[in-house]
C-alpha cells in the first residue's frame, strides 16, 4: 500500500475466503504525534472484511514524501472509536558482510592440461539492501500508540527485521509485536505478535506466524 502511494486495490485470503480491501486516498491534513509533525494525505479504506465486523471509517495517514509512512490509523466500532498514532521511527544501520573476494596470487604456468573450471554459485548475503521501489529501508522500525476512548491500551512496533536465506529462499522478515499493555487494557497481550516472511523484491507472502 505504501508502495502503491496509499491508493489501489488489494485481495487477501482469511479463513478460506478471499476479501478485496481498497485504498484511496483525498484529503490531505496536518498530524501531530510523538515523533514530530507530519504532512500526510488520508486514505479511506474499505472492504466488506471490515464491514462484517462491525469495523467502520477506517482511514489512514501516509506521510506526503516519497517513504508513505502511516503515521495515523483510526476506526470505529460499536466499543467506540481507536486510534494509533505513529510514536516511535527509527532506521537502524544494518550491516552487510562485503562480497568482494580477496586478491590471490597469480598461479605459475605449469605444463599441464587446464581441466574444465565448474561454476560456483556467488554467496549468499545477509541483510543486502531492499530495492529502492519499495517505500521502506531495511531496518525501519515504526512504534505505534494505540489508544481507545481516549485511553491508551497498548505500543505497537512494525519493523522490517531482516533480510536472510530461509529454506534456500530469499526472504525479507516482517513483524508486529506487542511492546506494552495497560492495566485496563482488553484487546491486546504482552508479546503478542504477527510475523510475516515475504520476497524482498515483490512482498508476496511466503508464510506467516500469529500468536495472540
Amino acid at each position: 500500500v505504501r508502495e502503491a502511494g496509499g491508493n489501489g486495490s488489494f485481495t487477501f485470503d482469511e479463513d478460506g475466503e478471499s476479501f478485496v480491501v481498497t485504498f484511496a486516498g483525498g484529503l490531505t491534513e496536518k498530524v501531530k504525534t510523538d515523533s514530530g509533525e507530519f504532512d500526510t494525505v488520508v486514505s479511506t479504506v474499505q472492504s466488506t472484511y471490515f464491514d462484517v465486523r462491525g469495523i467502520k471509517e477506517l482511514r489512514v495517514n501516509f506521510t506526503s514524501d516519497e517513504f508513505k509512512i502511516p503515521v495515523l490509523i483510526r476506526f470505529r466500532t460499536v466499543k467506540g472509536q481507536f486510534v494509533c498514532k505513529l510514536s516511535g521511527l527509527t532506521v537502524e544501520e544494518v550491516k552487510t558482510v562485503d562480497s568482494a573476494p580477496s586478491p590471490t596470487p597469480t598461479p605459475t604456468i605449469q605444463p599441464v592440461a587446464t581441466p574444465k573450471p565448474k561454476a560456483t554459485p556467488e554467496p549468499y548475503i545477509d541483510n543486502q539492501p531492499l530495492l529502492r521501489e519499495l517505500a521502506f529501508e531495511l531496518g525501519e522500525t515504526l512504534e505505534y500508540k494505540v489508544t481507545s476512548a481516549g485511553q491508551e491500551t497498548a505500543k505497537l512496533i512494525l519493523q522490517a527485521k531482516e533480510r536472510k536465506r530461509i529454506k534456500e529462499i530469499d526472504t525479507l522478515v516482517l513483524t508486529a509485536t506487542v511492546s506494552s499493555v495497560s492495566s485496563a487494557n482488553r484487546p491486546f497481550a504482552l508479546s503478542d505478535s504477527v510475523i510475516a516472511r515475504v520476497n524482498p523484491e515483490t512482498l508476496a507472502p511466503q508464510t506467516s506466524e500469529t500468536k495472540f
